[in-house]
């Protein structure tokens, strides 16, 4: 059996379909890559790799307002508040998790569309009237949140980054102390 050489046409297709998948899998390591900077163990985390994720104007917000602690996510623009925000982070345990992804590569094959499930498992400090006033007894609060993660990305010197990251905030569960 002599195999058929292909044309032209046929190789220049699956060089494309190659590319985009290659593409989509640069983009989920680049968001497992993001989250796994974001996750922190007793307030230790890699803002340096988290913020690397990002465009040099990168943005990242999230839609809730009034968070645990009464501080909003917000919106952020460019490197430096990205890691002004996460620097100042008062989680002091957090595990997030980005799921069922569903990724478009636009047809310059230099952006892409990327939507994620987030679940992401916290602990944060008890806010001050629930912690005890000894501050060797305070302790830390679960909390669960649940939501979504709209994100533009960017293929810039070949490398896949982030250039707006924005989570719709669906669930943010209640410290059972409260």
């Amino acid at each position: 059996m002599t195999a058929t050489p292909l044309s032209p046409e046929a190789l220049r297709a699956i060089e494309r379909r190659l590319t985009r998948l290659e593409d989509v899998r640069a983009i989920q390591e680049l968001v497992h890559r993001y989250t796994q900077a974001a996750d922190s163990v007793d307030g230790d985390k890699n803002v340096d790799a988290l913020v690397a994720c990002f465009t040099p104007e990168g943005r990242w917000r999230a839609n809730l307002e009034g968070s645990y602690e009464g501080r909003s996510f917000g919106d952020f623009r460019g490197r430096d508040q990205i890691r002004r925000y996460f620097s100042e982070s008062s989680l002091l345990m957090s595990l997030h998790y980005a799921t069922n992804p569903v990724i478009e590569i636009g047809e310059d094959g230099a952006t892409a569309s990327g939507d994620f499930h987030l679940y992401s498992l916290n602990t944060m400090p008890a806010q001050p009237k629930l912690a005890p006033s000894d501050p060797a007894q305070t302790h830390a609060e679960p909390v669960l949140i649940l939501g979504e993660y709209s994100n533009l990305f960017v293929k810039r010197n070949g490398e896949w980054l982030i250039d707006e990251l924005t989570v719709d905030i669906r669930y943010v569960s209640v410290p059972a102390s409260e």
